[in-house]
């Protein structure tokens, strides 16, 4: 793809739970403390699995391997494995988002956030499997989110990405934002600024891939690894209704902002030219007079002329 490459952007449904489990995930989030020396705990808790179907585990740094439940926190070198059936959604401090699709594994080796300054550093790995990122207050930095993976290591800034890594290699595809920029082992770099174009790169490669077009089956195998299977919920055994979500204030930070004008600004007036029949008829008489009088001078200089041609 070159720079003047250009494409129509392309969309991707996010269904993979209900939107109304945000809430949940918004309480549970503001549980967790940003900064470990402010809460004088050892090991810094970065997220909390907001999100969580069966046959997903947690490895917490020199812990036990255990089955991760709704609500579970998050911390620094965590490890997150899914089988067949598994599927987990990390809600990070910072507002980034990984969802992690069955087969994954995923660590988080390093998470540093100032939540008054918005600046900070999030480094992952992405061993096997499918995740998308939603990029947070560190995706808007540059070089704030790098994710490192078998055939190279991933940068995205401001957007949302897709992330697939098996063993014919990677495939990544920046779904919005502004770049997703990659590093092959031997440092080689290549970049997608588009959003609708894929950078794929072999297994064993060790080159900056090769960007293309993002098809159909990139999407579609990322969103079906994605998505929950018939009766499951994301570990919630009673999905929040309607009255859950009223009660819960989410409304007045959202969809209670009020309304913006978005009409456009109206037409400029605009000066009508006078018609012929509108015009001053003093004007119309002096023009015909001065025409009259240049008719009478050029029959004048003609006359004189003709005179002039007899005598000689």
């Amino acid at each position: 793809m070159t720079r003047s490459s250009h494409s129509r952007f392309m969309r991707q449904p996010m269904r993979s739970w209900p939107v109304k489990s945000l809430v949940c995930a918004a309480l549970l989030l503001s549980l967790v403390p940003v900064d470990a020396e402010a809460t004088g705990q050892a090991t810094p808790k970065v997220g909390v699995a907001a999100a969580v179907n069966s046959s997903a585990f947690g490895t917490p740094p020199g812990g036990n391997r255990k089955t991760l439940v709704l609500g579970d926190n998050v911390i620094y070198r965590h490890r997150i494995e899914t089988e067949a059936t598994g599927l987990v959604q990390v809600l990070l401090v910072d507002g980034s988002t990984f969802t992690v699709g069955a087969n994954s594994n995923l660590v988080i080796d390093e998470f540093v956030y100032d939540p008054n300054a918005g600046n900070g550093k999030l480094v992952a790995t992405l061993g096997k499997g499918v995740a998308r990122f939603i990029g947070g207050r560190l995706s808007k930095q540059d070089g704030g989110v790098s994710i490192n993976t078998p055939v190279g290591t991933i940068g995205i800034r401001g957007g949302i990405a897709n992330l697939n890594v098996g063993g014919n290699g990677g495939t990544f595809s920046l779904i919005f934002g502004d770049e997703l920029t990659f590093t092959g082992t031997d440092g080689s770099t290549n970049r997608v600024y588009q959003p609708g174009y894929s950078l794929q790169v072999g297994n064993g490669d060790p080159t900056g891939g090769n960007v293309r077009r993002t098809t159909q089956s990139d999407l579609g195998s990322v969103q079906q690894s994605l998505s929950s299977r018939p009766g499951q919920s994301g570990g919630q055994s009673s999905p929040p209704g309607d009255g859950t979500v009223q009660q819960s204030g989410f409304g007045s930070s959202n969809s209670g902002l009020g309304t913006f004008n978005t009409q456009p600004p109206p037409d400029p007036n605009v000066v009508r030219s006078t018609e012929f029949g509108e015009t001053d008829s003093t004007l119309l008489q002096i023009q015909q007079m001065n025409q009259e009088r240049n008719t009478d001078v050029i029959e004048a200089n003609k006359l004189t002329m003709d005179a002039g041609e007899a005598e000689e």
